[in-house]
């Protein structure tokens, strides 16, 4: 089997560390996508939650009322009682005296109780427009939000597997050359590149004549400008030769 230049291997590192920063990129842009998107759910389900509780509150405050309402018709009901029982005068004057009192009470709170009705009906309806509103917004929100949040589980699993290829690829390179490799690939994306007639393809410095010859026999060099690690590929020259005409 013949070897695989390091040159070779190099550029394989290059593919997959390519592969993962823009996973990852497209990693951060979705989960901005997703941030926003969920504050939008966020923000609906706040609305509909503060209308659920106004129109619940309004129901208490009917039923309390009702109640209220109820005891107040008991409480006549039995003073009426009492007074037709009435034996003394001064009796039933005292209990003509609450009765009256209680009489003038109960349109009050009929009136009230009327009220609060209306600001049921008022809640009840602001509350199921805003359902109707969220069944015909939230869920194409929430098919959005699980749409991203599955392409960032697919892109997180294939990265992690793109990572675990390329922990084999760089076992390959001695790590001297490694090490050479991930300084450059901090600072440049193509921390490799082809010698083509005769000068570094990325900055055009002039390739030494002795250099070029090594380079032939798959040696690997620094670019003495760019430092950048020079290769050399017969199949590519051909193409640089016909880019330059």
């Amino acid at each position: 089997m013949i070897p695989v230049p390091l040159w070779q291997t190099l550029k394989n590192l290059i593919s997959l560390d390519s592969e993962i920063i823009t996973l990852k990129k497209n990693n951060v842009d979705l989960a901005k996508q997703l941030k926003t998107l969920k504050q939008e759910l966020e923000n609906f389900l706040l609305v509909s939650n503060q209308l659920h509780a106004n129109q619940l509150l309004a129901k208490k405050n009917v039923h309390a009322q009702e109640l209220s309402l109820t005891t107040l018709t008991q409480t006549i009901r039995k003073k009426q009682q009492l007074r037709d029982e009435a034996i003394s005068t001064k009796e039933l004057t005292a209990l003509n005296h609450e009765l009256e009192v209680l009489e003038k009470k109960r349109p009050l709170e009929d009136d009230l109780l009327l009220s609060l009705w209306s600001e049921l009906e008022k809640a009840t309806s602001a509350y199921e427009q805003e359902m109707l509103k969220n069944t015909a917004m939230l869920d194409p929100l929430k098919k959005q939000i699980t749409e991203l949040e599955d392409r960032i589980a697919l892109n997180t699993t294939t990265t992690n597997t793109i990572a675990g290829s390329r922990e084999q690829v760089a076992a390959q390179v001695a790590p001297e050359w490694l090490s050479k490799y991930e300084s450059m690939r901090s600072r440049v994306e193509n921390p490799i590149v082809p010698a083509q007639n005769g000068v570094c393809s990325s900055c055009f410095y002039s390739v030494a004549a002795q250099e070029l010859i090594r380079l032939k026999k798959s040696a690997l060099l620094n670019c003495k400008n760019c430092y950048r690690l020079l290769y050399y590929e017969p199949q590519e020259e051909p193409l640089a030769q016909q880019g330059n005409k």
